[in-house]
């Protein structure tokens, strides 16, 4: 059977002229060519929608930080409470002696500082905001302190 198709497609051949042939070679050449310079502007169409989208998105948190709200960071806790600074400020205005890190993590939440990480992760965040407040603290042993002129808002 294949051979009958061979027969029949050398036949046909013989039909056709060399510059004939040429220029289906060419056709198909450029077929190929065509396929593949499709398969590349579908990339590249896919690649500007995500960039598009990421822009789009930049674009919104600049107009929100230019609206003059508050951005989330910082926003303080649940129900506007305050910030995790403020807590820090009169859970330590309240202590008489130097605090280890842990002590202090417990005093702020015992102080009404609610939050909704692990224990584990705001003790990393006190430190964090202990490190921010050192014009304020005076660390004595293993523990922080207050400076004496440095005051809480509302203790």
């Amino acid at each position: 059977m294949s051979k009958g198709i061979l027969d029949s497609a050398q036949r046909l051949l013989r039909n056709f002229s060399e510059s004939q042939l040429a220029g289906l070679l060419k056709a198909k050449r450029l077929e190929v060519k065509r396929d593949e310079v499709r398969t590349e502007i579908e990339k590249l169409t896919a690649l500007v929608r995500r960039k598009t989208s990421q822009l789009s998105a930049l674009e919104k948190g600049i107009r929100r930080s230019l609206s003059g709200r508050p951005s989330r960071r910082g926003r303080g806790v649940k129900g506007g409470a305050g910030t995790l600074i403020d807590a820090l400020m009169k859970a330590l205005a309240r202590q008489s002696k130097p605090l280890r890190l842990t002590e202090i993590a417990k005093a702020v939440q015992s102080g009404g500082y609610k939050t909704t990480s692990a224990f584990g992760n705001f003790r990393t965040s006190v430190a964090h905001a202990l490190r921010r407040m050192r014009d304020r603290l005076v660390r004595r042993g293993e523990g922080y302190i207050l400076k004496p002129g440095a005051k809480a808002e509302n203790p």
